[in-house]
């Protein structure tokens, strides 16, 4: 067994299912009948920058409009039990920075001793394993990344590990 390791996660499709509603919310406010990221500029693309950045407000984590993936809790919790450290490392839109940190809290992420970093460039952040799922992130970082599978970035390059929830983690760990 390898030794207990300070584990960096991303929140925002890691462990929180931001996309879904995120497209939810600009078909209907713009007419449009998109079903999923396979960029993750495409919201730009389909609703012009400006507007689509409209949706990442503190009320999606206030009003649990983002919710949790279901298992993330329990594989968090279980990298836990095995000794490792938690640290949620995620960009946080201006203004839902402790938004975005109540939810986890809220939601059973959280726990004392855990550790919540907001950063936009993770190149150095404070971990011993990034995960994940943004390739410009894992592909920069200067340690052990595991990139986590989603359809905004199925296609990108990416030679290190992948995996497809973070429940995949007790496997590798």
């Amino acid at each position: 067994m390898r030794p207990p390791f300070i584990i960096g996660l991303d929140v925002d499709e890691v462990l929180a299912q931001l996309h879904a509603p995120w497209i939810v919310w600009g078909n209907r406010k713009f007419g449009t009948s998109y079903t999923e990221f396979l960029a993750w500029e495409d919201p730009y693309a389909w609703w012009g920058k400006e507007e689509s950045l409209r949706f990442l407000t503190a009320d999606i984590y206030d009003q649990d409009i983002v919710k949790p993936y279901p298992w993330a809790l329990a594989a968090v919790d279980a990298l836990r039990s095995r000794g490792h450290g938690i640290r949620f490392i995620t960009s946080a839109a201006p203004g839902t920075e402790s938004a975005k940190f109540n939810w986890l809290v809220r939601h059973g992420f959280a726990k004392d001793g855990d550790e919540y970093i907001t950063m936009l460039n993770k190149t150095n952040a404070p971990c011993h394993l990034l995960v994940d799922d943004g390739w410009h992130n894992v592909s920069t970082f200067n340690g052990w990344a595991i990139l986590v599978t989603r359809s905004h970035n199925a296609n990108d390059l990416w030679f290190g590990k992948r995996i497809n929830h973070v429940g995949d983690l007790l496997n590798i760990l």
